[in-house]
């Protein structure tokens, strides 16, 4: 019996240290995303899930569409705090050296919201517009030549013990043409451990991590 007891803690021991929810930091970063190059706009209905996903303290998430980081880039999608009790549309964008963050309305959980990144060839120079619900939210110069690599993601940046549950649905591109066509999701697809995502239709995906705890069993 004795001997059981002690393989037992030993086994659950090893598991908790092999564990993602126990290893050490070692990027600033975890993104679980699909990306595709050669395109002048993303948009995507990205949803909420149905309750408040476990976001420890000092951590947040977003779920986004974007153009690449980098001297200059916009975002747009939803974005999470843990002391928050809805998630809050939002846009980012960074141009000049200046990075701005600006929230929007409440995202209720369980709900989908539109949410695009575009290139304006029709004036000014490397302009790229923010779309959200249909609504046009503001449109900066200098951000990026089209055609672009363009992202639909989740992000977090402080810890991994953060979780995903989020539907990116109804995803198109716009080609050369102006045209919005459906993506290419297979071998599109990319995440950081422990963070994965799921292909779920042709024009839809889930980003996710669930959080696992392994309590030691003692008899």
């Amino acid at each position: 019996m004795q001997s059981t007891k002690t393989l037992m803690v030993s086994l659950n021991l090893l598991l908790l240290l092999l564990s993602p929810l126990f290893m050490l930091t070692v990027t600033a970063n975890w993104y679980s995303y699909y990306s595709q190059s050669g395109y002048y706009g993303l948009w995507s209905t990205i949803y909420t899930p149905l309750n408040k996903p476990y976001i420890p303290s000092g951590d947040w998430q977003s779920n986004s569409v974007t153009t690449p980081g980098g001297a200059a880039w916009v975002q747009t999608g939803w974005i999470l705090y843990p002391d928050w009790n809805l998630p809050k549309q939002y846009m980012e964008y960074f141009v000049s050296g200046v990075r701005q963050l600006d929230y929007l309305n409440d995202q209720s959980w369980g709900t989908g919201i539109k949410y695009e990144v575009s290139f304006d060839g029709s004036t000014g120079n490397n302009r790229w517009c923010i779309w959200v619900n249909g609504l046009q939210r503001g449109c900066w110069n200098d951000i990026h030549a089209a055609p672009s690599l363009l992202i639909a993601q989740s992000e977090t940046h402080t810890t991994t013990d953060t979780a995903f549950l989020t539907d990116f649905t109804n995803i198109r591109i716009r080609n050369a043409a102006g045209t919005w066509v459906y993506p290419t999701l297979i071998n599109h697809m990319h995440a950081d451990p422990p963070y994965g995502n799921t292909i779920l239709t042709s024009e839809s995906f889930r980003t996710w991590r669930y959080v696992i705890f392994l309590p030691l069993v003692v008899k």
